[in-house]
């Protein structure tokens, strides 16, 4: 199997991989360089083992954070203190540990629908929580009026003496209220948050695009009203195809210290160096508000534990400080929006009508949308058998197991050339598809 492909979920040999948001071989070259000169830098004659080899400092090295918060400020275009970024172990790290520390286990957790399918299956099976509420969306973002009649629905209505908590869940088919009952073992004194909302806001997966002004505006008034954690997923930020000037606003710059009802503040951000430089590093960070921040680095996990990643954040530190990771960036920013271009491309002039997206304006993935009568995991099957192309079928982004006749297509894995020879058969495989059901285009 080479470095382009995976197997199948219908097919027992190779496909080529447009379902994996990783960056590919051709997008890892120049790491070996990188960090080989950033361990020769860190690691010279007379180098302070202590500081380099010991556990860290709770929270993360404090150059490390002051080198990031200078990057990801010159990067965004607005300020980043490093007094609000604490050190994770890459975005998934970050987002167990936020939902580990900052809610209680009987708290809701409301996933935006449609979502990344392993972060809501993390939530779902891994973490100790009782309760995990689909939220409608469009392209702009969750719908406010629905998301706040499920943040009323699913008030605790009290506390019982165990710790457990009543969530009023609407109505059953006898017209009385129905409830789901929940228990947990976890303190819930020392969790700053009654909830918590995981979402994507700028170029999300899978449907690559950003919220808008209004809804960003929207969730944060409602977070302050119903006491939720906002935890932003932003791996995809900086990768974006337009001019920096242009790029979408952070959630977390909505929820200013400067507002009347601030309150503790409301919004986490959640990144990795995953996306910008390998995935293998396992390094990333959350930005918050500074008490919540403390309270991050403050945790027994911390404390046990030091730096979550201690020696290869001295390594990343080197690369901020030199300025490679900043020339890295540029050079992956360029090579992922030529790839996406060339897929638009080959699909706006092979899909037939019927078929729509929207073409990204940064990061990972191309959301296509089907026939309203063809599901989009028996095209992937089709795919598969007669391709040997896999990709990841609209139903399994999906908490509701709705979006049956999208599909999620991601360009970072494999080279242009190959993407483009895969998103033409795929239009092939398309038409085919549409004449064996006997669907009129």
């Amino acid at each position: 199997m080479d470095s382009a492909t995976s197997f199948g979920a219908f097919v027992d040999v190779p496909c080529v991989n447009l379902r994996g948001g990783v960056p590919g071989v051709s997008r890892l070259k120049n790491c070996p360089k990188l960090m080989l000169e950033a361990t020769q830098t860190v690691l010279r004659e007379g180098c302070d083992l202590d500081d380099i080899f010991s556990y860290g400092v709770q929270g993360g090295d404090g150059e490390f954070r002051q080198q990031l918060a200078q990057f990801l400020s010159e990067e965004y275009g607005d300020h980043v203190d490093r007094e609000t970024v604490v050190m994770t172990a890459g975005a998934t790290h970050g987002l167990h540990v936020a939902l580990t520390l900052l809610i209680s286990a009987s708290s809701p957790v409301y996933v935006i629908d449609p979502s990344y399918f392993l972060g809501q299956s993390l939530i779902q099976n891994d973490l100790p929580l009782d309760v995990v509420i689909p939220v409608p969306s469009d392209s702009d973002g969750p719908l406010i009026e629905e998301f706040e009649r499920l943040l009323k629905t699913h008030q605790p209505d009290k506390e019982r003496s165990n710790g457990s908590k009543i969530y009023n869940n609407g109505s059953d088919n006898t017209g009385k209220a129905s409830t789901i009952t929940t228990s947990t073992s976890r303190d819930d004194k020392h969790r700053p948050y009654d909830g918590a909302v995981y979402l994507i806001p700028t170029f999300n997966n899978p449907r690559a695009t950003s919220y808008s002004p209004d809804r960003c505006k929207a969730l944060v008034t409602l977070a302050r009203r119903y006491n939720l954690l906002l935890l932003a997923d932003d791996v995809y930020n900086l990768i974006y195809f337009t001019d920096k000037e242009d790029q979408p606003r952070r959630l977390f710059t909505y929820d200013l210290p400067s507002d009347p009802d601030y309150g503790k503040g409301h919004v986490l951000s959640n990144g990795s160096f995953s996306k910008i430089l390998a995935p293998g590093i396992r390094l990333g960070w959350i930005e918050g508000p500074k008490e919540i921040a403390q309270m991050i680095s403050d945790s027994m996990l911390s404390l046990s534990g030091g730096a979550f990643n201690h020696y290869v954040g001295k390594l990343v530190t080197e690369l901020l400080r030199s300025g490679k990771q900043k020339e890295h960036l540029v050079c992956l920013r360029e090579d992922y929006k030529a790839a996406m271009e060339a897929l638009c491309n080959v699909f706006e002039q092979g899909m037939p009508k019927g078929c729509y997206f929207d073409k990204p304006q940064g990061g990972f993935f191309l959301w296509v949308r089907l026939h309203t009568d063809v599901s989009g995991m028996d095209f992937l099957e089709y795919c598969e058998k007669k391709f040997a192309i896999t990709f990841l079928p609209g139903i399994r982004t999906s908490p509701s197991k709705s979006y049956k006749n999208f599909i999620r297509l991601a360009t970072p894995f494999v080279d242009k050339d190959i993407l483009v020879d895969s998103g033409r058969k795929i239009c092939q495989a398309y038409n085919e598809f549409l004449a064996l059901k006997g669907i009129s285009h």
